[in-house]
């Protein structure tokens, strides 16, 4: 029978962002300073005494901090740290216990995985967080109960999958992993828009960008190099270079490389994709 939570594990619960993910945003000096200061919180609370489900809360949510913190550094170590407590406090609360601490912590792991993975010449990391991260979005079906926090946990778990298969497929030219990926960023737009989270927005359209140019090289399609461009020009509609340049940089880039793809593409190539066009309100 699922435990119900109480009000403290979901705040300490809340200070893990459910958008975290390998490489969403740009960690600036004062939001850095503030994730350091929440870290430095929760390090003290746990020295308190405090229920078990509060103590796995606040680990979730220090590990995802960590995340944050780690990302754009090569020291693995802070990662690597959060794997092994995210590892156990899925292990301590099994789904049919605490059905939305085992979600969230699944999908923080899943992030841990896929920023290792990313950064390692092996694809097993990558493959364990496909499999994690497709755990997390059993949490998040339409026949699961609504809660406050269930859509933005459900788009970030989305577009780390979709992360996580488009590098898998572009490292070994899987084309239906490349077109999983691109159905999972797809799904991940549904119901955002680049005012209500211009980061987000920005990453899934900058992601599927890249699915869509290694899908058109593929497949000589220009239409989906076509999509690739549109979704690049999507991304940079909710991107700019003082509010996000190293995301902003990596939309300009791959724009440019769809755009040079798309040029050199005989002009009587000509693909029906399977994948929806992307639409600048998903």
């Amino acid at each position: 029978m699922a435990l119900v939570l109480s009000p403290t594990t979901k705040w300490l619960m809340s200070w893990s962002p459910a958008s975290s993910k390998s490489q969403e945003h740009d960690v600036h000096a004062a939001d850095r300073a503030q994730l350091n200061r929440q870290a430095v919180a929760l390090r003290s609370a746990l020295q308190r005494p405090m229920s078990a489900d509060d103590a796995a809360a606040a680990q979730t949510s220090l590990a995802t901090i960590s995340l944050r913190l780690a990302d754009g550094q090569w020291d693995t170590r802070e990662i690597e740290a959060a794997v092994v407590t995210l590892r156990r406090v899925i292990a301590e609360h099994p789904r049919e216990q605490a059905p939305e601490l085992w979600a969230r912590a699944q999908l923080c792991l899943g992030a841990a995985l896929l920023q290792l993975g990313e950064r390692e010449p092996t694809t097993a990391r990558l493959e364990e967080a496909v499999v994690t991260l497709r755990a997390a979005l059993l949490e998040h079906t339409p026949r699961q109960p609504a809660r406050e926090t269930a859509a933005p946990e459900r788009r970030a778990a989305l577009r780390n999958l979709g992360k996580a298969l488009s590098t898998l497929g572009e490292r070994t030219a899987d084309r239906p992993m490349l077109r999983e990926a691109g159905a999972a960023l797809r799904d991940s737009l549904v119901g955002l828009t680049p005012e209500s989270d211009p980061s987000a927005w920005a990453v899934a359209h900058a992601n599927l960008g890249a699915v869509l140019t290694r899908l058109g090289q593929l497949e000589g399609s220009q239409s989906e190099l076509q999509e690739a461009v549109s979704a690049y020009r999507s991304a940079l509609e909710a991107s700019s270079p003082e509010r996000s340049p190293s995301d902003w940089s990596l939309a300009m880039h791959g724009l440019g490389s769809a755009q040079l793809a798309l040029s050199r593409s005989p002009p009587t190539a000509r693909y029906s994709s399977k994948l929806p066009r992307p639409s600048s309100k998903s």
